[in-house]
């Protein structure tokens, strides 16, 4: 069974992390290139998806909306992280 993963405007920044790991840890993860960004990941029975790709021009709040969900986006609390609560140098295992 293939685990899809969705994300939003994750084809730069986010898959590029996401892509770093996998490929370190397997250098056989397939992915879809398109300039700088990365559109389609995809390791064993994972597969990692941007849907702003398919919602071209759409915002995350209107797709939210359109598909019925109760949860929608919020406002990001910037003021939430700050120097001391913040921890650095986490080490990501997969």
């Amino acid at each position: 069974n293939y685990i899809k993963i969705f994300g939003f405007n994750n084809a730069r920044f986010d898959n590029l992390l996401i892509y770093k790991y996998l490929y370190y840890k397997d250098n056989n993860t397939d992915y879809i290139f398109s300039g700088s960004t990365i559109k389609y990941i995809k390791h064993h029975n994972l597969e990692f998806y941007d849907i702003a790709q398919i919602y071209n021009g759409v915002k995350l709040r209107k797709i939210c909306e359109d598909l019925g969900f109760k949860e929608q986006k919020g406002i990001y609390p910037y003021t939430f992280v700050n120097k001391y609560n913040i921890k650095i140098g986490y080490n990501i295992q997969f």
